[in-house]
């Protein structure tokens, strides 16, 4: 027998916790933005800058800075310890 893994990967376990936050959908989408954009090591090294023009161009979001940080807050929170630092 070829043992299957059952384990989920680091974004949708992040994207299950997102989506215990109770975020309105202009909200989520922010927040997946930000999970979208963490790397390998767990950190987000994009200005959050970017990410805000990012959101206006491929998700027709309309939020600025403060926004987005707000949401990066919450993910920060998120388990493994240390994530979107």
């Amino acid at each position: 027998d070829i043992p299957i893994a059952d384990e989920n990967t680091l974004l949708e376990i992040l994207y299950t916790q997102l989506s215990f936050l109770g975020l309105n959908d202009h909200q989520e989408v922010i927040g997946k933005q930000l999970i979208g954009s963490i790397d390998n090591d767990g950190y987000i090294r994009r200005k959050l800058e970017a990410i805000v023009n990012d959101l206006a161009f491929t998700s027709n979001i309309i939020t600025d800075e403060d926004e987005v940080e707000s949401i990066l807050y919450l993910i920060q929170d998120f388990d493994p310890a240390g994530i979107a630092a």
